[in-house]
């Protein structure tokens, strides 16, 4: 293989690998697990961060010179930070259905939906709001062995490294005294 060929392969694999850990920060930081224990969300990280880091793709510019290594159902959508906000969203309340842990979020899947529409009327870009919502379906559908080349080590390596931070069981205990 020719070297200027494999450093860019290993950059690509960087590049890809920081948004994976990106991917599992907005999971961990999803308004959906705020009151979620830390061992439940790591079993959610794992059944969610493929999809999220495949979303985390189709927002990136750089999306069309990547599409050779990407699977064929991604379009880039340039999503901003709210519709990404979102898209998690919907795509946590959707694996609610498939993790126990989860279970609870099922029933928030319309409301997501119906946000991520209003914020698409709201600014004008309804089409990419309903074009998200398809992709969010396909995404929830990739296998991980379709992927799992973007990466410098494989998925369950890499989930192993990352260490979520747990939170206080009592939300208020962080507030200062009045």
């Amino acid at each position: 293989m020719d070297s200027g060929l494999v450093m860019a392969v290993r950059a690509s694999s960087r590049e890809d690998d920081e948004e994976f850990i990106k991917a599992v920060k907005l999971i961990n930081e999803s308004s959906v697990l705020l009151f979620t224990s830390t061992q439940d969300k790591l079993s959610i990280v794992r059944e969610a961060v493929l999809p999220v880091f495949l979303l985390i793709l189709s927002s990136d510019a750089a999306l069309p010179k990547r599409r050779p290594r990407l699977p064929t159902c991604l379009e880039r959508l340039g999503l901003d930070v709210e519709e990404i906000r979102l898209a998690i969203c919907i795509i946590l309340s959707s694996l609610g259905n498939r993790v126990p842990s989860l279970s609870f979020a099922s029933s928030l899947l319309p409301i997501y939906k119906l946000w991520l529409l209003r914020h698409g009327v709201a600014f004008g870009c309804i089409e990419k709001a309903q074009k998200c919502l398809v992709q969010v379906d396909s995404l929830l559908t990739i296998h991980v062995d379709r992927v799992s080349h973007l990466l410098s080590k494989p998925i369950k390596e890499m989930l192993d490294g990352i260490v979520i931070p747990s939170v206080p069981t009592d939300p208020f205990m962080t507030l200062p005294a009045v």
